[in-house]
């Protein structure tokens, strides 16, 4: 079985270069998107890397719709490669494998023949407290000033929205997932057909972590969802932003149980990221 990495990166080319090579080409293959910001010559390793395929670039913004756009366009090119991926696992450049990924390729195997079974991190909306993120209109491409003055006088004149005028209860948490080639070809079927969602989702914030999330939830895959599995990420500091994670929690996050822990920075700490290669590598060998 073959899983595909969509990676979407923007800085830092040895860590980039890093997280790739953890990955077995026999067992899977890197799509990486760069921000189009980002100085490409940097990055020749990746580019000329033989596990590596380029996505096309385009300027991203945080918590906007260029970054679902990048995400969805992603999604359309491993599923028109022609690589006969089971699954596809979508990763940031600041994460990291913190177990063997043999043995995460291993897992989503047993995984796929169990239905195959989804990987989201989701809450609906009585835990999570974001439907101020659908219920008002945010601009959230705009870089202009004046943008929130804007926002404010719009929203003031419309009552608060339903999530796409109530055809679907909404989901969210966490942009990062692993799903499989079923349900990939199914929600992308389903954005054609209904592009009226994904037209709600560009004057959402973050609308990144409502897509396959909500369609997840209200589509027949619902029951094959497995939550807190396969990643590790660190919220407990109350930032918009989880934890960076450094050397003193290596141990913790070994012993987490899953598969790939973000958030990571070789500027910060780069001894994080060699202590785990080694203990990835020491698991490899052993089994």
């Amino acid at each position: 079985m073959k899983i595909a990495n969509i990676i979407i990166a923007h800085k830092n080319p040895g860590q980039l270069l890093k997280l790739v090579n953890q990955f077995s080409a026999s067992h899977f293959h890197n799509f990486v998107h760069l921000d189009a910001r980002a100085n490409i010559t940097q990055f020749n390793d990746i580019v000329s890397h033989p596990a590596v395929t380029m996505l096309p670039r385009v300027k991203v913004n945080w918590a906007a719709n260029s970054f679902l756009g990048v995400i969805i366009d992603s999604v359309k090119q491993v599923l028109s490669s022609n690589g006969g991926y089971s699954y596809i696992n979508l990763m940031s450049g600041m994460d990291f494998p913190i177990r063997s990924t043999e043995e995460f390729h291993d897992f989503l195997e047993e995984a796929y023949k169990k239905g195959p079974i989804e990987f989201f991190d989701i809450l609906d909306l009585d835990q999570w407290p974001g439907a101020h993120r659908y219920e008002r209109i945010h601009f959230n491409e705009w870089t202009i000033k004046g943008r929130y003055f804007v926002e404010r006088i719009v929203n003031s004149f419309i009552p608060k929205r339903k999530f796409w005028g109530g055809r679907m209860v909404p989901y969210g948490y966490s942009t990062w997932f692993t799903a499989s080639d079923q349900f990939m070809t199914y929600a992308l079927k389903f954005f054609e057909e209904n592009p009226g969602y994904i037209r709600f989702l560009k004057t959402c914030w973050c609308p990144d972590e409502f897509i396959f999330n909500s369609l997840v939830m209200n589509s027949p895959f619902k029951n094959k969802v497995e939550q807190q599995t396969v990643r590790y990420i660190d919220w407990s500091e109350g930032n918009v932003h989880p934890k960076l994670f450094k050397s003193d929690d290596v141990n913790k996050l070994l012993s987490s149980g899953r598969f790939i822990a973000r958030k990571f920075d070789q500027s910060v700490d780069k001894n994080v990221l060699d202590e785990l290669e080694i203990s990835n590598l020491k698991s490899q060998i052993s089994n």
